[in-house]
Order: C-alpha cells, then structure tokens, then sequence
C-alpha cells in the first residue's frame, strides 16, 4: 500500500458516517442524498504564509481550515452536514505522514463537533508552500439560508463577540457561530448577515453595498477585544482601529429590523459570546458617530485577500 493509501486509509477510519452518505472516502467521488432543505455549500483555501505562518502547530491550522468555511455557513444560518478535503503538503514540512495526521487531528475535532463526516478530498505534495481547500456541504435550518443582501434603512447593526487583534492567536482557534447563527434566524427576523473574515468596515462596506444602503457605527460601543488592545501597544493604530481593519474575527454581522433589536436585547438567546448594537443602517456612506456625537466617514478598509500581506 502507498503512503497515499494508507494516509487515506487513516482519515477513512476516523472522518465518520452520516445517515444520508450512500459512499465517502474510498471512491473517486461522494454520493449524497438530497434533503428537503436548501442546500449551502462554501469553499476557502488556507495557505502558508497567507493564512497561518509555517511555525503554526498542524493541528491548529488544521482546525481553521475547516472552521473558514463553516463560518460561512454559519453567516447564513446553515448547518454543516459534509466536508471535503483537498491538502498540498509543502517541501519544509518533514515527514509528510507525520504532519498530516497532525493536520488531519485539528480537521476531525472540528468535524467531530459539528458530528460531519469528510466524505471526500484530495492529497499531494507542493514543491514550495502548504495549501488546504475545504469544501462544506450544508443545509438550511426549518428557514431560508440568510444572505447579505436586505438590509434596509434603520435597521439595527449588531455583532457577536469582541473584535480585533486575531493574528495574536483567535484566527487559528476560533468557533463558527453557527448554533448562534440557526438560533437567532428561528427565533427573530434577520435582514442580512456575514461573518467577519476581512474586518468589521469593510464586510460591513460589503452588505451595504448589494443592499444599496449606507450604515453608522458607534464608537462607545463597538466591542473592543484586550488582544486588539495588546496589539496597539506594538503598533500605530487604535484599538478601535484593530477592531475595525484587522479582520480574522469570524464573528457574526447581523442586520436587524428595528422593532427586533429590542427584543433580542431584552431576551438575549445565549450568555456566551455576547451580542452587541453597534449601528444602524442610513440611507448611504460609511460613517463612524464619536463618542461626542460628530460624524467622521469610515473608510471601507481591511484585510485585502490579493494585496495585504501576511503579517
């Protein structure tokens, strides 16, 4: 047997089953059975020296690189059912069964958690760098899947979570919100949602584009996280502005309509991550209101997947 083989071996015996999987690993494609419910699919590459830097314990990289892609899902209230695989092991990592099942580990306890099966993938070796493609299989939830696109003028703007300073570790260990996600679209009325892969101004800048609106966020209450705090003590920037530009949160954007906003304060569905007000939707730009009530416009920035550097 190959080490090819065995290596696919090794995730066939680990990746689980799932009641409508009619064939998964072991074949040259899957074969699922449809469901009743809208099907949502999301797919995001991790690359060394883009995503995560080559010192970065296997088993975590591994974990992100699943999680990117439930993120999305979760940004649209839909549950992971499947996940598919495809990994290019770089020429620096050693011994390549040695750092794919350390890779794989940081998969499956992700998978295992969501209880997913891999039901397919892919395996190679680079000549240069690491790269991971994960593609997720998912299902709405009793609703339709949310998407960006619907907010609508006076709506409330509300996150889950803190933001800013991810690169000190959260990028690499966060958890998709996706249970937060299916619970707030059953039991409120959700506008527009997206996780915040790129920074809370420019995916914010995104949902207002394609819903023809502008928004504005409040200083004093955009929460702050103590890493975007510990990173402004190395860098130029703010707090605030870590919170605003860093990106890497994957936490959940919400636009509410605003006879929602007051009941989902007064009867806040999970302790734990908070959820916060921190806007609302206007009729056009990007602004940021000071905590002295002047208005300042709020660039669109972030992280830039073609242009940002790796830092």
């Amino acid at each position: 047997m190959s080490l090819e083989d065995s290596l696919i071996e090794w995730v066939k015996e680990r990746s689980g089953k799932a009641k409508l999987l009619v064939t998964g690993i072991g074949d040259d494609a899957a074969v699922i059975e449809p469901t009743e419910e809208s099907q949502v699919i999301a797919t995001d590459m991790l690359i060394e020296g883009v995503h995560f830097e080559s010192n970065a314990e296997p088993e975590r990289v591994g974990w992100k690189a699943l999680a990117r892609p439930i993120s999305d899902l979760a940004a649209m209230a839909a549950r992971p059912l499947y996940a598919m695989v495809a990994i290019a092991l770089g020429r620096e990592v050693g011994p390549p069964d040695k750092y794919f099942k350390r890779l794989y580990t940081g998969i499956l306890q992700l998978a295992n958690k969501f209880k997913m099966p891999i039901i397919g993938g892919d395996l190679t070796r680079s000549l240069s760098h690491t790269s991971i493609c994960v593609t997720v299989i998912g299902e709405s939830f009793d609703k339709a899947p949310v998407t960006r696109k619907g907010a609508k003028v006076t709506d409330k703007i509300f996150v889950t979570g803190e933001l800013g300073g991810s690169i000190l570790g959260h990028h690499l260990d966060f958890r998709p919100r996706v249970m937060e996600a299916i619970i707030l679209n059953q039991k409120y009325r959700i506008n527009s949602m997206i996780d915040i892969s790129d920074g809370l101004a420019r995916d914010l800048a995104r949902v207002c584009d394609i819903s023809g609106v502008g928004a504005v966020l409040y200083e004093d209450k955009i929460p702050v996280s103590q890493n975007a705090h510990q990173m402004s003590t190395r860098s130029l920037n703010s707090p605030l502005q870590h919170a605003l530009y860093d990106g890497e949160d994957y936490e959940l954007l919400l636009i509410v309509p605003d006879f929602e906003a007051e009941s989902i304060m007064n009867h806040l569905p999970f302790g734990k991550p908070k959820l916060t007000e921190i806007g609302h939707i206007a009729t056009r730009g990007l602004r940021l209101k000071r905590e002295n009530g002047s208005m300042v416009d709020l660039a669109p920035a972030g992280w830039d997947s073609l242009t940002s550097p790796y830092e």
